[in-house]
């Protein structure tokens, strides 16, 4: 017989100890992305709202061929980053998050790939050959004035 673990306490408790070990590693990369996409104001929101989808489904994430990939496609979905990008040129999903997360925000290549879920190898290629537009993205529109405190400090 076959126990299911949300009903086991013990396999459910080892869960949440190792959904609370991702969320602190990524969440600082999590909430520069929705930041960037989203603003200081709503990117926070934005987080909190991937990693309650992430923990709800946590068992399914881990369980599936790569878990990094299926949480990165939370954050995605939760920032709304495919159907709002920045003015970025790439080619793809997954470059355009490279150049966001490598040259926009500053991640190492190594780091890009473990926040993406994708091989070192294939991020390197993917910031290597972006297109040449893309490599000094605009301002983004997400950070207007209107989600920035006034220079004065009012």
């Amino acid at each position: 017989m076959t126990v299911s673990a949300s009903w086991c306490p013990a396999r459910r408790a080892r869960g949440a100890v190792v959904f609370e070990g991702f969320r602190t590693l990524y969440a600082g990369p999590y909430l520069a992305y929705a930041r960037v996409h989203l603003g200081p104001r709503r990117g926070p929101d934005a987080v909190e709202r991937a990693f309650g989808a992430l923990v709800r489904h946590w068992l399914r994430v881990v369980g599936s061929s790569n878990p990094a990939v299926a949480a990165w496609e939370q954050l995605v979905a939760h920032t709304g980053s495919r159907v709002r990008p920045l003015p970025l040129a790439a080619r793809s999903p997954l470059e355009y998050d490279a150049v966001v997360l490598h040259h926009l925000l500053g991640y190492s290549v190594a780091r890009t790939a473990d926040i993406t879920g994708h091989h070192p190898s294939k991020i390197g290629y993917l910031a290597r050959t972006r297109p040449r537009t893309a490599a000094r993205p605009a301002r983004p529109a997400a950070e207007s004035a209107s989600d920035e405190p006034p220079p004065d400090g009012s």
